[in-house]
């Protein structure tokens, strides 16, 4: 969160927070991913930009397991996420990977970059 709090992005800079969503057993939404280094458990996930890559022009039905699922044939993925409006829930049509390791971020971009994905040719960027 702290990491990319404030990053600027298209233009503008991110706002990010912790979510306030639970799960049906009353846990923070997507408690359980890994947090740095792998340790499984709490719901909080460190992210290191320099292993993120941001996705845009996404099918407004796209969802994060669809974007996991697409990465993961070319790398090993730490995390993916669809961005959404947060009055509405919709997808914003942009999205944000999490690679495993650094050294699969700039030949995930140069293998996926212009892929099709839901019917819509997708943009890669590598974050700096």
């Amino acid at each position: 969160i702290d990491a990319l709090d404030g990053f600027e992005w298209n233009g503008a800079a991110l706002q990010v927070e912790r979510s306030q969503s639970k799960d049906k057993q009353g846990r923070p939404a997507r408690a359980g991913y890994p947090a740095r280094g792998g340790e499984k458990g709490g719901s909080e996930y460190a992210v290191n930009r320099t292993k993120c890559i941001i996705v845009e022009n996404l099918n407004y039905e796209t969802h994060w397991q669809d974007l996991k699922d697409m990465f993961r044939e070319v790398g090993e993925v730490a995390r993916a996420d669809i961005d959404r409006d947060p009055s509405t829930g919709k997808s914003k049509g942009t999205g944000i990977v999490e690679m495993r390791w650094h050294e699969d971020v700039l030949s995930t971009v140069k293998q996926l970059d212009g892929a099709i994905l839901g019917g819509r040719t997708l943009r890669l960027k590598a974050v700096k």
